[in-house]
Order: C-alpha cells, then structure tokens, then sequence
C-alpha cells in the first residue's frame, strides 16, 4: 500500500522519536489535524481577501459611474448657460 507523502514523513519522524503502534498513529491522526486546521485558515484567508478585493473593486467601479454622472451633468448645465448666454445676445 502505497502511503501520502506527509503521512510517510510523519510516520518516519514519529518512528525517529520512538513511537510504536497505537501512540504512532495517534501522533499521525493529530499532525493531520493541525495540517487540516492550517490549510482552512488559509483558505478562509483568500477567500477573504478575495471577497475584499471584490468590494473595492465595486466601489471603484461605483464611484467611476458617480464621477461620470456628476461631469455629464456639469456639462449639460455648462451647454446649457452657453446657449442662454447666446440667445440674450441675440436679442
């Protein structure tokens, strides 16, 4: 039977420390969790981060269209006081 790499490396370092059968295999299950534990939390971490990321991003797309609202509005009332300015000296 052909073992997982980190299993195979516990084992061999839990043999080096003297244990045998049952204390053995509990140091292996145990080493496991921990790696399991790690793994999640970073996991969990990217996900984060990743979320994180995601909502900057709409911000900075929300305040893209914000900024472009507000010039288009700009420029219609400045197109707007142009053209009245024009007709007044028209008249």
């Amino acid at each position: 039977m052909m073992l997982s790499t980190l299993v195979q490396q516990l084992k061999e370092f839990g043999a080096s420390m003297g244990l045998e059968s049952t204390n053995l295999v509990n140091f292996i299950w145990k080493q496991q969790k921990l790696k399991r534990k790690e793994r999640n939390k970073e996991k969990q971490k990217q996900r984060k981060e990743r979320t994180l990321k995601k909502e900057r991003k709409k911000r900075k797309n929300k305040e893209k269209k914000e900024n472009k609202r507000e010039t288009a509005k700009k420029e219609k009332k400045r197109l707007y006081g142009k053209k009245q300015r024009e007709r007044l000296s028209y008249s």
